[in-house]
């Protein structure tokens, strides 16, 4: 067994960090609502649960915590262990429904849970799907057919990506970042406390009801303005929602953040008069793009430009590790693809990634996100979401004979009903409330409108073989689809 000191010096964050506990021993790393580390509790804490971690045999690790100081130990400690055996992390989304959850534990092979109750064997009924070689996370997408989907990353598609952000932050000085997303979500993970803790910054971690943030949909703006006031943090990563919060809060004089130095944008697209207005705010709002399939962060905006406006409706230029061309309208990545999808051996490996966005790029090389090249919605809390997989819960319901179902980052999920003029409206919401408890909270309804007639050939609202014309169908009903959410 390794000593030490080398076993967390084999990589490079953990050799970050060993620096950073050494020159700063006490300047506070991690802080939630029960407990805080400085860098030289953390890197001691670290460096213990990582070899215990390497006397494990193969251990795939599941974390399924709300965002806590426990939750980026142990998510470190894997890091730290995987260079001496493979050990790897499976972050479990909290936003998840327990059926989805349950459905990563048995894709994943994971043999070791840690949740509230401390760290729990797993019996594994089956032998444990095969990995890349060199896979240190499995990272699940949201699952827009309902089918979470693990990608694998390597130590170095993080290390690289790490490495990228800090050189397009530059002197930038963010001394305190607050989590709002969940610690699951790769985004936050890395560009949230990865990339603080190289930089020796200080991360605050609350759990998401503290945050007045329930699930991936729900937000409580009277907990979040306050929580906010309350931590007065530096950088915030958020979606195109939370933004919509801020510009609120600050204009309406809720909040107060003198000190906001960067408030990072992603996971969907940013309305460009939205952006402007928080521009005009001097809300320091920076867009950027990535996929999880790229180890999360692909384009940024320099942060040297946060006010100007010149940049609104371009997620930036490619960070330094990223090639980004188009090919027929297609943004594809080259320079940090995954390893590959678990359970899919004729993905891995790949040289580059099919975004499936469609994208140009403006006159000073920054790239501009156009839309999907699928129907995949992508919520205002930027979770992807197939709505073929909600309609057929919808139109499994006796009620309910037909249902289109659309959404966006302004518009709640919202459904076009077909149903016998003998069902009630009350029937019809009765049934949609049975699907909304067997859904998880991104994928359920929060409006719905009858249609006029049937979806037909006839009336141009089927295809030939029985599939929904999305476009004509929202055309026709577009005035139940153009009001944006209202936070209450």
């Amino acid at each position: 067994m390794l000593m030490q000191p080398q076993l967390l010096n084999l990589i490079p964050l953990m050799a970050r960090l060993q620096q950073h506990a050494q020159q700063q021993p006490h300047q506070l790393a991690l802080q939630d609502h029960q407990r805080s580390l400085t860098y030289a509790e953390l890197y001691h804490e670290v460096s213990q649960l990582s070899l215990q971690f390497c006397q494990m045999t193969s251990p795939r690790i599941a974390i399924q915590l709300d965002n806590s100081v426990q939750w980026v130990v142990t998510d470190l400690a894997i890091l730290a262990a995987n260079a001496v055996q493979p050990t790897v992390a499976i972050p479990i989304p909290s936003f998840f429904s327990a059926q989805q959850q349950q459905q990563v534990l048995l894709d994943s092979g994971a043999n070791l849970l840690i949740d509230a109750a401390g760290m729990q064997p797993l019996l594994v009924a089956q032998p444990a799907p095969p990995l890349p070689l060199g896979t240190v996370k499995v990272t699940y997408t949201s699952g827009s057919t309902g089918t979470p989907k693990g990608v694998c990353l390597s130590a170095q598609n993080i290390q690289t990506t790490l490495v990228a952000l800090d050189q397009r932050l530059g002197e930038l000085a963010v001394r305190k970042h607050l989590s709002l997303m969940p610690l699951a979500v790769l985004l936050e993970n890395l560009a949230g406390v990865y990339l603080s803790l190289w930089r020796g910054y200080q991360v605050q971690l609350q759990p998401g009801a503290k945050l007045g943030m329930h699930g991936a949909h729900e937000l409580q703006l009277s907990s979040f303005f306050q929580a906010l006031n309350q931590l007065q943090p530096h950088s915030l990563i958020v979606t195109p929602g939370l933004v919509k919060a801020l510009v609120y809060g600050v204009q309406q004089q809720y909040l107060k953040l003198p000190d906001l130095q960067l408030v990072a944008v992603g996971g969907a697209r940013l309305l460009p008069e939205l952006e402007r207005q928080a521009l005009a705010l001097k809300i320091p709002l920076l867009q950027g793009y990535g996929l999880s399939e790229f180890g999360s962060v692909v384009c940024f905006n320099q942060p040297t430009t946060s006010t100007a406006t010149d940049q609104v409706g371009t997620v930036g230029k490619p960070l330094d590790h990223a090639k980004v061309w188009l090919e027929q309208g297609e943004v594809v990545v080259s320079g940090n693809a995954m390893l590959g999808y678990l359970h899919d051996p004729s993905s891995w490996y790949p040289t580059c990634i099919r975004t499936g966005d469609w994208g140009e790029f403006d006159e000073h090389g920054r790239l501009l996100i156009k839309g999907r090249k699928k129907h995949i919605i992508v919520t205002e809390f930027g979770r992807n979401l197939d709505p073929e997989w909600v309609e057929a819960e919808l139109t499994e319901q006796p009620e309910i004979y037909q249902a289109a179902v659309f959404g966006s980052e302004t518009l709640p999920l919202t459904g076009i009903i077909v149903a016998a003029a003998e069902v009630s409206d009350s029937a019809i919401n009765a049934a949609i409330a049975k699907v909304n408890q067997s859904l998880p909270d991104y994928a359920r309804l929060h409006a719905w409108h009858r249609a006029d007639s049937v979806f037909s050939i006839n009336n141009a609202q089927l295809t030939g073989t029985g599939r929904l014309r999305r476009a004509e169908i929202a055309k026709v009903y577009a005035h139940y689809l153009s009001s944006e959410r209202l936070f209450v």
